[in-house]
């Protein structure tokens, strides 16, 4: 279930940075934004394994598009050593959220009386 969504993170994000190039960044970040959040909040309504793959794969769609163009945001905003900084910072915390995100449900599931879905309780899909 979780490859599903790196799956289509690899295979989505070079046509993302196409789109980006042609249309500018903003079109296809609103666009994956959108995307990201039908297919993350859809786990909270589904009830089918397939289908919960599926929505795994839309979230992978919308995650390439938020990753992919706030990434082109980022370069086209700075330069020099500014930039350099910037991009370490965003790759330090995308490495710390990829580390303590997986580590919070997991905590749910084995304390008692924490019987949360980690997107019902922080309100993000």
């Amino acid at each position: 279930m979780l490859t599903s969504h790196s799956l289509a993170i690899a295979l989505v994000s070079p046509l993302v940075g196409r789109a980006t190039d042609r249309f500018g960044v903003r079109l296809p970040l609103a666009a994956g934004l959108v995307v990201y959040g039908m297919g993350g909040g859809a786990g909270l309504a589904i009830d089918s394994y397939p289908v919960l793959f599926a929505s795994r794969l839309v979230l992978g769609l919308g995650t390439a598009a938020v990753f992919t163009c706030s990434t082109a945001a980022l370069l086209g905003l700075y330069r020099g050593e500014t930039r350099d900084k910037v991009m370490g910072w965003r790759t330090a915390a995308t490495t710390a959220g990829g580390f303590a995100y997986p580590s919070r449900p997991a905590h749910w599931a084995t304390t008692p009386g924490t019987h949360r879905s980690p997107s019902t309780s922080s309100g993000f899909p």
